[in-house]
């Protein structure tokens, strides 16, 4: 059951502000790093399918980077599939078995929930915003691309050079076998290894001739992801040290 958030009706919301979102980063991340193999997989899959593929895939991605629960509402509807399945139209990456027997009962009831939750949540998102977000008229751009997964899957997206810059202020390496980037988007960082990636950024700051930098995000503070207190702290004192 979806219950939907009480907002200003007087108010007209802009469906744009996502794409200036945190969120629209870390998919640049995702896409960069997983380009070749999301066109293996999407280009294998029906075309009502592909929507739900990249979302399963580019929030199991992004798990790494943020707490999904702390996302508001709106921000969990936008950068989700709404497309809409039937019963025994999902495919799993690893093929396409359809079930039977009481799973397949199970399964059905789950998805009927899932898409009244699907549907509920869209309309409402489409009633604040007042725009589609639904099929061919699907108005969300990612990557200031509209229906981004098709473009992947027929191997016709090339990422613009203002995304590819801020995927150049991203590190994932735990080993530290890579190098650090110049400048760095903590958020770009996973939060298992963030503190230490800080650290190492800022002692390589001091050793270094050249500038090094941690940037400020994209997105302005309050839309930043809520992470352990006490790592917060040690993060927000380093970064009061350099003067950000």
């Amino acid at each position: 059951m979806f219950l939907a958030p009480v907002y200003n009706r007087t108010v007209k919301y802009d469906i744009n502000e996502f794409q200036s979102h945190y969120l629209q980063s870390l998919m640049a991340v995702f896409v960069a790093k997983k380009q070749s193999e999301l066109v293996s997989q999407l280009k294998h899959v029906p075309k009502f399918y592909r929507e739900d593929l990249f979302f399963d895939e580019f929030n199991r991605f992004i798990g790494k980077y943020v707490n999904m629960e702390t996302l508001a509402t709106d921000l969990k509807i936008y950068f989700r599939s709404s497309a809409e399945q039937k019963p025994g139209t999902q495919i799993g990456a690893g093929g396409t078995g359809n079930r039977s027997g009481s799973y397949a009962s199970s399964f059905r009831a789950a998805n009927r929930a899932s898409q009244d939750y699907n549907r509920a949540s869209t309309a409402y998102f489409e009633e604040k915003y007042r725009a589609s977000i639904r099929g061919e008229k699907d108005e969300r751009r990612f990557l200031d691309e509209i229906h981004i997964w098709d473009k992947i899957a027929e191997d016709k997206y090339t990422m613009p050079t203002k995304w590819l810059k801020i995927v150049n202020m991203s590190y994932d390496d735990a080993t530290f076998v890579a190098k650090l980037p110049e400048s760095i988007d903590k958020q770009l960082v996973p939060l298992a290894i963030r503190n230490k990636v800080l650290q190492t950024h800022k002692n390589a700051s001091r050793s270094s001739p050249t500038t090094v930098a941690i940037v400020p995000p994209l997105v302005p503070p309050e839309h930043t992801m809520a992470v352990n207190p006490l790592l917060e702290a040690e993060i927000e004192k380093m970064l009061e040290e350099e003067g950000w």
